[in-house]
């Protein structure tokens, strides 16, 4: 569950809510003539150990939002994908590539994912993955604040707690 102004929300409920916000939002930018947009259908991202329990809940969200999932896509791939595309020549890169492997680190807001990928005639393939939703976000940052804080206090010989902030 999910408490926001006193309230009690399902996680579900959250997401249906802001993607039907951003949806409208979006909806509402559409400059004139330009009736062919269709933002009804998306590919979604999402964290490498995100369970089929859990994709369905986010596709049901989506739904609920107007907005059908054409297909899921793993963070990492998306981000080399991305990293890819963003070369001026793509083609080349992709050349360059060709039947290699790329190792993907993706150390995001709350997770660690890594895939491994294999550029085969053009094309970007998964080949293994593997996730760990204890590693990033808020517990690396807390373990390197504390580890930090330890060797400070090593250093100039403190004894007693410091007070951090953790901004």
């Amino acid at each position: 569950k999910i408490f926001l102004a006193g309230r009690q929300f399902e996680p579900a409920e959250v997401v249906t809510d802001l993607m039907q916000f951003l949806f409208d939002d979006a909806a509402g930018k559409v400059p004139e003539g330009n009736d062919d947009i269709d933002f009804t259908r998306a590919v979604v991202s999402i964290p490498v150990a995100m369970d089929g329990r859990t994709r369905k809940e986010l596709r049901d969200a989506l739904l609920r939002a107007g907005i059908h999932v054409e297909q899921f896509v793993h963070e990492p791939l998306a981000a080399l994908y991305a990293f890819l595309k963003d070369h001026p020549n793509f083609e080349e890169v992709m050349s360059l590539y060709q039947g290699k492997l790329a190792l993907v680190f993706d150390w995001g807001g709350g997770t660690l994912d890594l895939t491994l990928c294999h550029v085969i005639e053009g094309a970007v393939t998964q080949i293994m993955n593997v996730g760990d939703n204890n590693v990033g976000g808020d517990y690396i940052d807390e373990a390197i604040r504390d580890f930090i804080v330890s060797k400070y206090m090593e250093m100039n010989s403190l004894e007693d707690t410091l007070d951090v902030n953790p901004g």
